[in-house]
């Protein structure tokens, strides 16, 4: 028996001894209050039980002047909780040390007004207004009237507590019970504890068509806005689906704006701003997840995205990136370097054989550095050789007939290699997109959103992005496969552009590793202690445990193909890379050739001023 109780029983005895009372009688009052007092606390600890077992909570917070001190033995001792008890009902409560798996145990203090209770209790179970709440009313069944009962649970719908059970003070004698409907109407349950299935059933399961505000983002692929042949507006997307399931799921009708604008793309702060002013239920549109404050305004996480780059697929090396990535600078050093040593040897050779039949020979440097035989031997043609060569000649010879044999090989062998397979760009880094000078274009509101995802990984890097005003003239660009620019792209609109290329030829783009960020929570940002949380999260859980949400992301593109807002064209056909050597692929060859042609002038001239001013 509590401190509470052995007082009243103290003050009860000196009473009754005051007034005359027998030992006897005095005996039997207090057997009755005793046996009162031990209904009263298996009452309680059924009535515990029961929330215990629908609510399975942890803590007890019991607040205000508590006159039933058998209460935190009940909690403690027979359920095993944890308990907190504020005994002063106008301090604040620390949120912050609870868990979210507790109940809340309040007296309604005398001295306050409804009104006043109220508002000081949702305020101080602020974002934990959906845990359950027994009031206790320190008066009695037949001093209660209803309409103030009725008061009290209106007061806290408007506060958007719904599990609130309320108890008056002779609860041990009545058993009695009071709580309420929310759906269709307001309507006040009074019922025996021993009556009730269920203390605290979800009030949120079956709302009667209440109207649910909501409005989509219009980012595709989650939410598009399209005119059907009816002339009438609707709503498709993969988010869109999910909200109409949520609607459908709590019996809602779902509600969206009659002055919707197609293509009228509407971002995330939006929705971070009106769903604070409660101008929106739940928003179609799901939002990063955030810091701060917002943080306690989101659902579950619905989707991971991340957020990478896709570009062009690389073009095919063109027959004078060949010749280019052929003939490279180590590639002529190294065919001179040869030359000059056949030279010098086929010289030397030479000169030898002229020593033996005494015959002079005059050695040039002309020769040694560009020697006709070496050159021709070096492209695989005939040239001319001497009459009766020794046997070093004929090494020479032999040797040189090896050099041509192997450098057309290997030349022949890498042309027909590339013109059965063209080598392409490879773009692999931030890096490579600088050397090949490929633009990211962006709209302003992305741009923003992507450097602040990004931190300084992009920085270095800014010189490849074009960011325009437009969000729609971007998204047109993209969605067109407008193979001038690098875009930034989500993996829920990838899913779409990937499906649409299956239906290609080949492919146009692909996305890249080079992410902005790559793992993004993305949840639906909601008012504050929203009354649907609980339900969307539950149904979060289960879309993704059932793999409906893969699944809208797969079907998505048919969709959209469905409403127009893609087709089934090959776009890829008129981006198609012949492979067949073109006129244009000789222009580089020509180009060296007249290049040859005219330094070999040069020097023609050079020789004839020299010739004859030597002469002269």
């Amino acid at each position: 028996m509590g401190y509470h109780e052995k007082r009243k029983n103290v003050i009860f005895i000196i009473i009754l001894t005051l007034q005359n009372v027998s030992t006897m009688q005095l005996y039997e009052i207090l057997q009755h209050n005793v046996a009162l007092a031990q209904a009263e606390q298996g009452l309680w600890l059924k009535l515990l039980r029961q929330i215990d077992q629908e609510e399975n909570f942890e803590i007890a917070l019991v607040v205000g002047e508590m006159k039933k001190d058998f209460l935190e033995i009940l909690l403690e001792l027979q359920l095993d909780k944890s308990v907190l008890i504020n005994e002063d009902f106008a301090e604040d409560f620390n949120m912050d040390s609870m868990n979210s798996k507790f109940i809340t145990i309040v007296v309604l203090p005398m001295t306050m007004e409804i009104s006043e209770f109220t508002e000081s209790l949702a305020n101080k179970l602020d974002l934990r207004r959906n845990n359950p709440v027994i009031v206790i009313l320190e008066q009695h069944r037949g001093n209660v009237e209803q309409n103030d009962i009725e008061l009290l649970f209106r007061q806290f719908i408007f506060y958007k507590m719904l599990n609130v059970l309320v108890l008056l003070q002779d609860f041990a004698m009545t058993q009695m019970l009071y709580t309420f409907k929310v759906f269709p109407e307001f309507k006040l349950q009074i019922q025996k504890l021993e009556n009730f299935e269920n203390l605290l059933p979800s009030k949120m399961d079956n709302v009667y068509g209440k109207v649910l505000r909501t409005i989509p983002d219009q980012v595709m692929p989650r939410s598009v806005v399209y005119t059907d042949q009816c002339g009438k507006l609707q709503v498709t997307g993969y988010i869109a689906q999910f909200i109409r399931m949520f609607a459908r799921y709590i019996n809602s009708t779902l509600k969206f704006p009659d002055d919707m604008i197609p293509g009228n793309t509407l971002f995330y702060r939006d929705f971070v701003n009106w769903t604070q002013m409660e101008l929106l239920d739940l928003p179609c549109s799901i939002t990063p997840l955030m810091s701060g404050e917002t943080v306690s305004r989101m659902s579950y996480t619905y989707e991971v995205l991340s957020w990478c780059l896709m570009i062009p697929e690389e073009e095919p090396l063109t027959y004078q990136d060949f010749l280019k990535g052929f003939l490279t600078l180590q590639m002529l050093v190294g065919i001179f370097v040869m030359d000059v040593i056949f030279t010098t040897l086929l010289t030397l050779s030479q000169q030898l054989m002229y020593y033996r039949k005494y015959h002079t020979f005059d050695v040039e440097i002309s020769n040694i550095l560009i020697n006709p035989q070496v050159i021709l031997a070096h492209l695989g043609s005939s040239f001319k050789l001497n009459a009766y060569p020794g046997l070093s000649l004929r090494i020479i010879y032999v040797a040189l007939f090896v050099s041509g044999l192997l450098y057309t090989t290997a030349f022949s062998v890498q042309l027909n290699a590339f013109l059965t397979r063209p080598t392409v760009q490879s773009i692999t880094s931030l890096e490579d997109m600088l050397k090949y000078r490929i633009t990211i274009l962006t709209a302003k509101n992305e741009y923003t959103t992507l450097m602040k995802l990004s931190g300084d990984h992009f920085i270095p890097y800014l010189s490849l992005f074009k960011v325009i005003e437009s969000y729609t003239e971007f998204a047109d660009m993209r969605t067109a496969f407008n193979r001038s620019y690098a875009y930034p792209v989500t993996s829920s609109v990838w899913h779409v552009y990937a499906t649409r290329q299956k239906l290609f030829s080949q492919p146009m783009f692909r996305r890249t590793d080079a992410c902005f960020k790559s793992l993004d929570l993305m949840a639906f940002v909601l008012p504050r202690n929203s009354i649907y949380k609980q339900k969307l999260d539950i149904l979060i859980a289960r879309v993704s445990d059932m793999g409906l949400i893969s699944f809208w992301l797969k079907n998505n593109f048919y969709d959209l193909v469905k409403i127009g807002k893609f087709s089934f064209e090959d776009l890829s056909k008129s981006e198609a890379v012949t492979s067949y050597i073109k006129m244009e692929d000789f222009y580089y060859v020509v180009t060296s050739l007249i290049k040859a042609f005219s330094f070999s002038f040069i020097v023609f001239v050079m020789e004839l001023s020299w010739f004859y001013g030597s002469v002269i």
